[in-house]
C-alpha cells in the first residue's frame, strides 16, 4: 500500500525536496539528486543512516505521515530508495510545522531501544527559535537559590518525557478525603460531648468510619471534592512561595538561577491539556491541573524581520510536554514568530520559526552486540558516510551536566553535521553503549540584522 502512494506522488515529493534545497542554498537539481542516490550518496536532507536508523532534516510543514501527498514517509523513502520496503516505526515526532532533527528506526528492536533512551531520560534534544520583541535577560528577575527539580537538564531533557508520571520533586501538602471525614466526624463527637442533640443522620455518620464510605461514591464525594480543591489552593500558594525573588516579587516561574550565564534564562510554567483539542495551555488557565514543564533559554542573536524586532535563541526542554517551548516562549511574552496557534497572528510569515537544531541519544546496545574491543571500533564508509554500526558502534557516556552543544568533552565523540566521530566505551556488562548525536544545520540566518525566511 505505501508503495502505491508512493508512486501516486512522487511529483509533489520531488517538488518539495527541489524547495527545500533551495532553501539550504544548494544548486543540485532533483535529476542530479536522484543520480547520486544511484551513485550509493546520502541524500542532503538525511543526516544520519545505518541499519538501525536513520535522521533527516524535517522540513516544516509537513506531517509525519497519513494519507497526504506530502508526508514525513513518503519523503525518507524518496530521498532513500533502498528503505522503500522498510517498516518505519517514529521514535519520537516533531509537530506539523516544526523543522530540524527527526530519528526513524528501520526495525522494531531499534525502535524498542530508542523510545527506552526517551523513557529513561537518555535523550537530549534543543532547539533553535526566533521570537518576536527583543528579548532581555538581564531584566529577568534572579533567583537567590538555584530552585529544586531541574537535576541536570541544563544540557537539555535532564528532566525526560515522562516527568509528569513521577511525583512532584516540590510536593505540597495539602489535606486528604479522609482528613475532612475525619474532620466533620472530631465536630460531631465534640458537639456529643457539650451535650448537644444531633439529627439521626448526624448521630449515624459520627459512628462511622472513613472504611465503611471510602468505596461509596455518593457518601465519599463531599469529601473528595474537599480535598480537591484543598490541593488547588496548596499548589497555588506553594507555585506563588516558590516564585519569589530576592526582591520579594513573583518572578510567574521566568527567572535566572545563580549559575546561568550571559544571555541565560529559564521557564518553569505547568502545562496542561485542553479537553477535545490537541492545543495545550498553560497552568494559570487550567486551575493547577498542568504537568511541571521547564525550558532552558539562551539569546543568540537580535535582528529584525520585516520591520520587526526580533530575537534567536536556543530552546533546551528539561521536559518533554507537547507544545512546550512554544507555550513558554508565550509565558515569556515573546511568542515564537510565526506561531499562528500561540500567539502570532500574521499569516504571512512563511513559517513557524522553531528549528530542532540537535538530539543526542543514548542507546543500549543491540541484544546480539558484540563486546570485544576489537568490534568496539566504529567501522567507517567509504566517502565520509555514518561512522557508527549498529552492531559495533560506541562512545563513551557524555558526563552528566556536559553542554550537549560541547565538541568532545568528557570522552566523548566529536559531533559533526549529521554524524558523530564514534570512540569506544566499556559499560555494564561487557557491551558498548550507542550514542547517536546529530545536528542539523541552522535555516535562521541573519545578514546585516535581518531575518532571511
Amino acid at each position: 500500500m505505501m508503495a502505491s502512494l508512493m508512486r501516486r506522488s512522487p511529483i509533489r515529493c520531488q517538488a518539495l525536496a527541489d524547495t527545500v534545497m533551495a532553501q539550504r542554498g544548494l544548486s543540485m537539481t532533483s535529476r542530479e539528486l536522484a543520480a547520486s542516490r544511484q551513485c550509493g550518496d546520502i541524500p542532503t536532507e538525511t543526516l544520519s543512516l545505518d541499519d538501525d536508523f536513520v535522521v533527516i532534516n524535517k522540513p516544516a510543514d509537513v506531517r509525519m505521515d497519513g494519507n497526504f501527498d506530502v508526508a514525513v514517509d513518503k519523503l525518507i523513502r524518496y530521498w532513500c530508495p533502498t528503505l522503500e520496503d522498510k517498516e518505519l516505526k517514529w521514535v519520537h515526532q516533531l509537530d506539523f510545522a516544526t523543522s530540524g532533527v527527526l530519528c526513524v528506526a528501520l526495525h522494531r528492536e531499534a525502535a524498542a531501544r530508542g523510545c527506552e533512551a526517551f523513557r529513561e531520560r537518555r535523550a537530549k534534544k534543543s532547539y533553535l527559535a526566533v521570537v518576536q520583541g527583543a528579548v532581555d535577560p538581564e531584566s529577568v528577575p534572579r533567583r537567590e537559590e538555584e530552585p529544586e527539580g531541574w537535576g541536570e537538564g541544563r544540557d537539555g531533557n535532564g528532566g525526560g518525557g515522562g516527568g509528569g508520571r513521577k511525583r512532584r520533586p516540590d510536593s505540597v501538602q495539602h489535606t486528604p478525603a479522609h482528613g475532612f471525614f475525619q474532620r466533620k466526624k472530631d465536630l460531631l463527637l465534640r458537639a456529643i460531648e457539650l451535650g448537644e442533640t444531633l439529627s439521626p443522620e448526624d448521630l449515624a455518620f459520627s459512628k462511622l468510619s472513613w472504611g465503611d464510605i471510602k468505596f461509596d461514591k455518593a457518601a465519599s464525594r463531599p469529601f473528595h471534592s474537599a480535598a480537591k480543591a484543598d490541593k488547588i489552593r496548596a499548589v497555588a500558594e506553594a507555585e506563588a512561595a516558590r516564585f519569589q525573588t530576592a526582591q520579594g516579587a513573583p518572578d510567574r516561574g521566568v527567572f535566572r538561577a545563580p549559575g546561568d550565564g550571559e544571555g541565560e534564562l529559564r521557564v518553569d510554567a505547568s502545562v496542561s491539556e485542553v479537553p477535545g483539542d490537541f492545543r495545550m495551555r498553560l497552568d494559570e488557565e487550567a486551575g493547577g491541573k498542568g504537568k511541571p514543564s521547564r525550558t532552558f533559554v539562551k539569546v543568540l542573536e537580535h535582528g529584525s524581520y520585516r520591520g520587526r524586532s526580533v530575537t534567536k535563541v536556543l530552546m533546551r526542554p528539561h521536559t518533554g510536554r507537547r507544545h512546550q517551548l512554544r507555550l513558554h516562549a508565550l509565558h515569556m511574552g515573546h511568542p515564537i514568530l510565526g506561531d499562528t496557534t500561540y500567539g502570532d497572528a500574521d499569516h504571512t510569515i512563511p513559517r513557524m520559526c522553531l528549528h530542532a537544531q540537535s538530539l543526542t541519544l543514548r542507546l543500549a546496545p543491540p541484544s546480539d552486540a558484540a563486546c570485544s574491543d576489537t568490534e568496539a571500533l566504529a567501522k567507517q564508509e567509504s566517502g565520509g558516510g555514518v561512522a557508527e554500526s549498529a552492531a559495533a558502534a560506541a562512545a563513551a557516556v557524555s558526563t552528566e551536566g556536559a553542554s550537549s552543544q560541547g565538541g568532545g568533552g568528557g570522552g566523548r565523540g566529536k559531533r559533526y553535521w549529521g554524524r558523530q566521530e564514534v570512540q569506544p566505551a566499556r559499560v555494564a556488562g561487557g557491551k558498548q553503549e550507542v550514542i547517536l548525536d546529530v545536528v542539523a544545520p541552522d535555516p535562521f540566518v541573519f545578514v546585516d540584522g535581518e531575518l532571511q525566511l
